[in-house]
Formats: structure tokens, C-alpha cells, sequence
């Protein structure tokens, strides 16, 4: 089946996915006339907010005074396997005297490539051990970095 505007589709292919979607939320904006339409996109406005800010300050890392550490972190979280948990956690104690809101972001990329390797390996997300178990990597790192 065809698409029924070649033009259209000529069109989202072309414009850039960010001006796509402003031009999706201003649609979506106009057409917010019930409250729980108008609830829905203060939440996506909430959340785009939530979403620059993170990415602003990753940024800042990753070009401020920490700009090598971060950038390697980065890289070897893009290269992270389910065998690297020693290694994760001996990349983490670089950063336990760094200040707080820097170790928390840390711990949050951190959290982040965690849960996205163990979901592409088809594992749940948390794996969290149960009371009388050795602490896991993630454990191991919020106890260094909180």
C-alpha cells in the first residue's frame, strides 16, 4: 500500500526529527482543550524541561574541569558487557571526590548504561540483591558516589 502523499512523506524524511516534533507539540498544544489533554502536555513540557537540563549539565561535564575523566566514562559505558562490573566499579572511586551534584550525575549515566545493557541482553532492568546477598556493581558504586 502506497503512501496517499508522497509530498508528506518527502517532507518527514527530510526535516530533522527535533523540528518534527516541535511542530507535533505546537499541534498538540492548539488541540489541548480538555484537562486531560491540556494535564498530558504539561507532563511532555515537564519532561522535555527535565530532558534539556540533563543534557545541559552533561555538557558541563564533559567540557569542564573533569572533561578527560567524563569522557572517558563515557566511552567505556558506550562499550560497557555484563562482565565489567570490576571495572566499573574501580572507574567509579575516580569520582567519589567530586561534588555532589557531579557524582550524582555520574551515578545516573551510570544507572542509565547499567539498565539499557541488561535490557538489550534480555534481562530485567534492576536486579537488586536481597538482604543476605553480596552487594551487585550498581549497589557497590551508589554506596561510593551517594
Amino acid at each position: 500500500m502506497s503512501d496517499p502523499n508522497p509530498f508528506q512523506r518527502v517532507g518527514l524524511e527530510t526535516v530533522p526529527f527535533a523540528r518534527r516534533r516541535k511542530a507535533e507539540k505546537e499541534k498538540a498544544r492548539l488541540e489541548a482543550n480538555t484537562p486531560r489533554a491540556r494535564a498530558d502536555l504539561a507532563k511532555a513540557k515537564q519532561w522535555d524541561r527535565y530532558i534539556e537540563e540533563l543534557e545541559k549539565r552533561r555538557k558541563i561535564l564533559t567540557s569542564g574541569p573533569y572533561a578527560g575523566t567524563a569522557e572517558a566514562l563515557v566511552a567505556f559505558l558506550k562499550a560497557l558487557t555484563l562482565d565489567d562490573g570490576e571495572m566499573l566499579i574501580e572507574m567509579a572511586m575516580i569520582w567519589q571526590s567530586a561534588p555532589a551534584t557531579t557524582r550524582y550525575l555520574v551515578l545516573q549515566m551510570i544507572d542509565e548504561a547499567m539498565i539499557n545493557l541488561r535490557e538489550r541482553h534480555g534481562l530485567a532492568p534492576f536486579d537488586d540483591p536481597l538482604w543476605d546477598e553480596p552487594d551487585n556493581a550498581f549497589i557497590t558504586i551508589r554506596k561510593m558516589l551517594a
